[in-house]
């Protein structure tokens, strides 16, 4: 029962500069932790491209425990959504299901009611979402699985883009409003 992080970074190569930074920052982290913990409790890989392979993909979520999902910024990306699929519909004897944690900022968030949301500048927060993922019991892990597979195995991906779309017109509507009440006030 040892944790082994994974990390795996698409370089798309559209934002030259910020992957440029990241990647750096991203590479600085990695040697802290293998210099402080060993070369074998982190699993890294860089890849251009902004798609990783179907069956590297399918491997990685058969293997792991719990998938984090944090981005600062994205549109809709579909993994958060395999993952679960994968985990919850494989049938193996011994298969378990994972924990999603998301970050508030991904568009999967609004869909996925099962996963452990986070705020992905709150350090804090992630680690405790990360402890409380690795050490949850079957019975919570099933539950939360239950709340999103039978969404992920019946919605056509049409289905999540319009959720997500409403979601957004929904916050655009509720910020028009903060938006008139603010200017109707005296004390602008």
């Amino acid at each position: 029962s040892r944790v082994v992080l994974l990390q795996r970074c698409l370089i798309p190569g559209t934002r030259r500069v910020d992957e440029a930074d990241t990647l750096r920052e991203v590479r600085h982290l990695v040697k802290r932790i293998q210099d402080r913990f060993g070369p074998e409790v982190i699993d890294y890989d860089e890849q251009v491209g902004s798609v990783y392979p179907v069956d590297d993909r399918l491997s990685i979520w058969m293997a792991s425990r719990v998938m984090m999902h944090a981005p600062i910024r994205e549109g809709l990306n579909l993994c958060p959504l395999e993952y679960i699929f994968v985990k919850g519909s494989s049938g193996r004897d011994g298969d378990e299901p994972g924990v999603v944690i998301a970050s508030e900022f991904a568009a999967v968030s609004s869909i996925l009611n099962g996963a452990l949301r986070v705020n992905p500048y709150d350090i804090q927060m992630c680690v405790t979402s990360i402890d409380s993922a690795l050490s949850m019991s079957l019975d919570e892990r099933e539950a939360r699985k239950g709340r999103d597979i039978d969404f992920v195995s019946n919605s056509p991906s049409g289905l999540w883009t319009r959720n997500v779309l409403r979601d957004l017109n929904d916050a655009t509507l509720e910020g028009s409003k903060l938006e008139a009440i603010g200017e109707a006030s005296p004390d602008t």
